[in-house]
């Protein structure tokens, strides 16, 4: 016989097709498919039904698996059905999901464990509550237990004082009498806790302030207006010593920091191969840095401060390859492709200028019969890597030196070249 289908509720046909056995969600009792009732799963088939645990429930009468196990109000998962329990203290679940209790925000805290809500947070003794925040009593004032109380009261007796008031935090202020501590504004902050006066919220180093918000390019905190006043770490290339409510001040035109936030002007550096030199206007004198180039050559490693440090120029009858374009044979966007990313750190890097030889660190003009193509400074063949690059014979049938075919070197006038037969 073939069972084809069940007809009543909680069945389903078996892997046989020869009869009926219980759906998952159900299980088998006094001879029937009963659901399994909330709080419990059931696989089906003649299984068992088994239960959550003290601490967990289900959605519905039906669930399969103990995936359809969730949490009741005021419980955490923790790490499955077994580890099921009630909310530790200051934490709170609202039941319902597979997950952890959530901590109070803001320094509250709970007056038991299992808490099923954020609205079971409060501020502890000694602390006031202002939107969902615990914010310490300042000196003089105290609060008792734990409550949503928003003001501290006057101390006006000594037993008082011992359950009472906390110096305000870092960060925050109470003028005298307040009763409360007030957090600083625009992101500023205090230098140590009992401040009293919003005076005492400045900068730290490394940080500028901006009354009139955000400067253009510059990228802030997320809830920073580009109207309103806000702090901003140093961008790269400025800097803001000791603690105040000033602007950050740049190192000079193209001069770098080797990070945000910098707190001195001896982070302000210019890279190698490159040089800088006093710049002075309405504002006073200033430091511009550029790259050194066309026969100059820059500092060898990167410069810390702001005193000037100018480009060198290459020694006489030198100069560096980027001067000249036709020596590397390719014009327009490729050679600009090409000598972009050259750096001139020293003398090293400039070569001798056509019709000067090279010898000893001095380049000289070639006397009358001889001949150098120039820029040979830079020994490609080891097998001609001297300390030197001599001026040649014109009429020399060997130039180790020269790139140029022997035929381009034209022979003084009246004299014609005789080639070898």
């Amino acid at each position: 016989m073939v069972c084809l289908s069940c007809t009543s509720p909680g069945y389903r046909v078996t892997a046989d097709a020869t009869s009926c056995e219980c759906s998952p969600g159900y299980y088998l009792a006094s001879a029937s498919c009963m659901p399994c009732g909330k709080g419990g799963f059931c696989t089906g088939a003649d299984a068992a039904r088994q239960s959550c645990g003290e601490h967990l429930t289900t959605k519905y009468a039906t669930a399969p698996s103990v995936d359809a196990c969730i949490t009741l109000p005021g419980v955490a998962y923790v790490a499955g059905p077994a580890t099921a329990a009630p909310c530790p203290l200051n934490t709170y679940n609202a039941g319902g999901n597979r997950r952890n209790c959530t901590e109070c925000p803001g320094g509250l805290v709970t007056e038991q464990e299992g808490s099923t809500s954020v609205a079971a947070c409060s501020a502890p003794a000694g602390y006031l509550y202002r939107g969902q925040q615990a914010m310490p009593c300042s000196v003089g004032t105290y609060k008792e237990g734990i409550n949503k109380n928003t003001r501290c009261q006057t101390v006006f007796d000594s037993e008082k004082r011992v359950t009472g008031a906390e110096p305000c935090p870092v960060g925050t202020f109470s003028p005298a009498g307040a009763g409360v501590c007030s957090p600083c504004p625009a992101g500023l902050t205090t230098q140590a806790p009992k401040s009293s006066s919003a005076e005492s919220c400045l900068a730290p180093p490394g940080v500028g302030y901006y009354t009139r918000g955000l400067l253009a390019g510059f990228t802030g905190p997320e809830n920073a207006s580009a109207a309103q006043p806000t702090t901003l770490p140093c961008p790269i290339g400025s800097y803001k010593s000791g603690w105040s409510r000033e602007e950050c001040q740049s190192c000079g035109g193209d001069v770098l920091t080797p990070a945000a936030g910098s707190d001195s002007s001896d982070a302000c550096y210019i890279p190698p191969g490159w040089g800088s030199k006093s710049i002075n206007d309405e504002n006073g004198t200033t430091v511009a840095a550029s790259k050194c180039v066309n026969g100059t050559f820059g500092v060898s490693n990167p410069h810390f401060g702001l005193s000037p440090t100018p480009c060198q120029a290459c020694p006489e009858f030198t100069t560096t390859p980027d001067a000249h374009p036709e020596v590397l044979a390719i014009h327009g966007s490729d050679y600009t492709a090409l000598v972009s990313p050259m750096v001139f750190t020293s003398s090293a890097n400039c070569s001798n200028l056509p019709g000067y030889g090279w010898a000893h660190g001095v380049a000289s003009e070639c006397p009358e019969g001889y001949y150098n193509d120039g820029y040979n400074l830079r020994f490609i063949s080891p097998a001609f890597a001297t300390d030197s690059t001599d001026c040649v014979p014109i009429f020399s049938s060997v130039d180790p030196y020269s790139s140029i075919a022997f035929s381009t070197n034209s022979p003084n006038a009246g004299y014609a070249v005789l080639m070898p037969s």
